[in-house]
């Protein structure tokens, strides 16, 4: 990249720290694998920067070799942006992260008050996705606890009390709804875990009432294509993250939003007005 290219990234990233994000594997002497950004730290490096990751969320290791990231201040969020696309893919980074924001900001809109203060202390990590040179997922997102990272091996330990967007990409490809619905999903799974165990009565009783009576079985998505079993059906977690999307921006499935929750599951519907306000 010649010099002059540098200041142009420059002025259009803002004053982050960057560097070129290539990255090695070794297996060292006594066998031990080592992972480096310098070629020159071993004879046997094996190039990783252009590695592609299968979208199992186990597949890629976001703790080893750890991520730099961009703290991006201003909105409502705190968001943390993956460096290497930062500079890797700028128009990528700014794209996105301003879709990002637009989103955060309607949903923040719709939330009820009282979740508002406790939902504004998460972070919200950005990551390229498939192109990053350690690795990413082609699409997703999570809701990391606190603790959680310590539990699983392949997560990064600053991701706690965090949304986790795992590709750019993938973000820019999704259409309002999706975009709306797939964050909200992942606010409400925090808004359950910060307040309430897994299994809160409340929220376990009508999933489970839900499946009793075929609720969310071959149901439409809003292509018209029939759903056999909806995510709402598989645990009570989903159920409420899933209801809480359609009852505040939309779903992409039967029964959509909030005036068709209230008909098609009056119990949920209920769940979701008392668990929220």
């Amino acid at each position: 990249m010649k010099f002059s290219n540098c200041i142009v990234l420059f002025l259009l990233i803002g004053v982050f720290s960057v560097q070129a994000d290539g990255i090695f594997k070794c297996v060292q002497d006594d066998g031990t694998i080592k992972y480096t950004e310098k070629q020159a730290d071993c004879d046997n490096a094996e190039d990783l920067t252009n590695r592609k990751k299968a979208n199992d969320k186990t597949s890629v290791n976001y703790r080893f070799p750890l991520r730099s990231y961009a703290h991006k201040k201003g909105g409502i969020w705190d968001i943390y942006v993956e460096e290497s696309m930062v500079l890797g893919d700028p128009k990528l980074y700014n794209d996105a992260l301003n879709k990002l924001n637009k989103t955060l900001e309607a949903l923040y809109v719709v939330l009820p008050d009282q979740a508002k203060s406790k939902l504004k202390q998460l972070n919200v990590f950005l990551l390229w996705g498939e192109a990053a040179p350690k690795g990413g997922r082609k699409n997703g997102m999570s809701f990391i606890r606190v603790g959680e990272p310590d539990n699983y091996h392949y997560l990064d330990p600053k991701w706690e009390n965090a949304i986790v967007i795992y590709s750019a990409e993938n973000l820019m490809y999704l259409n309002e709804l999706w975009s709306k619905k797939a964050l909200f999903h992942e606010l409400s799974h925090a808004w359950h875990i910060l307040n309430w165990p897994e299994k809160h009565p409340p929220i376990y009783e009508p999933w489970e009432q839900s499946k009793h009576a075929q609720r969310y079985t071959h149901v439409k998505d809003i292509k018209g294509t029939v759903i056999k079993s909806a995510y709402a059906r598989k645990n009570q977690l989903e159920y409420f993250a899933e209801l809480s999307a359609m009852y505040f921006v939309g779903g992409n499935y039967y029964p959509y939003d909030k005036a068709g929750l209230k008909k098609y599951d009056p119990e949920g519907y209920a769940m979701v007005e008392s668990l929220w306000n």
